[in-house]
């Protein structure tokens, strides 16, 4: 159910409601009505939260076991970068080691407000 599977995912990514509330553009009093089962989102909402968590909608409304979507492969990645797959195996891990650096200055810019 969705109440069930929102609530597990937000506590899983140790977000308060008023968190999530603030990620999702709404009241924490929507998100805590979506946890109890009083109300549901809106499609736009469920897709933005599905997004956001980086589960299919599916799992958000139980209708599958698995949570996260497929990852790209590499070869779809360095396509995706560079238009081929045929890209020198340091220049890609560099990319990678750049992505996740990204990432992590992100997720402290976060933490600071």
């Amino acid at each position: 159910m969705l109440a069930e599977n929102l609530k597990t995912l937000r506590a899983t990514q140790k977000l308060t409601q008023e968190e999530l509330a603030k990620e999702m553009n709404v009241s924490k009093g929507a998100v805590a009505m979506w946890e109890t089962g009083k109300r549901n989102p809106d499609l736009d909402m469920i897709k933005k939260i599905a997004s956001y968590f980086n589960v299919t909608i599916d799992y958000l409304l139980d209708k599958e076991t698995s949570t996260k979507k497929d990852p790209a492969s590499d070869d779809q990645i360095k396509f995706a970068l560079f238009g081929t797959t045929e890209v020198d195996d340091e220049l890609y891990e560099d990319i990678k080691k750049i992505a996740k650096i990204q990432q992590q200055l992100k997720a402290e810019k976060e933490k600071r407000g």
